[in-house]
């Protein structure tokens, strides 16, 4: 029973450093490198989850001093993962804006009569305005 222990204990441990590491790459600069290393973080972070979920069945079990570390690294993976979810949603926010503009950009670009049109008309539309 106590090498279950200590495997649950390693497993919330190598959780708790994946989830360090995505914040890490999710602090630096939004860089399209980033997300898929954050992604692959993302695959390792559930096999670690799944080993300890079939860990934890016998959670109740667990040595005293065993349950109070699992509750202690559980409210920091709580912790990490909302700083995390925070960093990613500003990101998504960034990106939002970006294709916004583009798509804003696309649409003056086509209210002119566009680049890869060679007719006159909008041009002479703008002139009179």
């Amino acid at each position: 029973m106590a090498n279950q222990d200590v495997e649950l204990i390693y497993g919330y441990e190598q959780w708790i450093a994946i989830v360090q590491d995505q914040l890490a790459l999710a602090g630096q600069e939004r860089i399209e490198e980033h997300f898929d290393q954050i992604n692959q973080l993302e695959l390792e972070k559930e096999k670690i989850k799944q080993t300890v979920m079939e860990h934890s069945e016998q959670l109740d079990k667990l040595l005293p001093d065993h349950v109070s570390k699992v509750l202690e690294y559980i409210t920091t993976i709580q912790g990490l993962n909302d700083r995390l979810q925070h960093l990613l949603e500003g990101w998504y926010g960034l990106a939002s804006s970006s294709m916004k503009q583009v798509s804003a950009q696309r649409r003056i670009l086509n209210s002119y009569g566009g680049v890869q049109n060679s007719d006159i008309v909008s041009y002479y539309i703008d002139s009179k305005n």
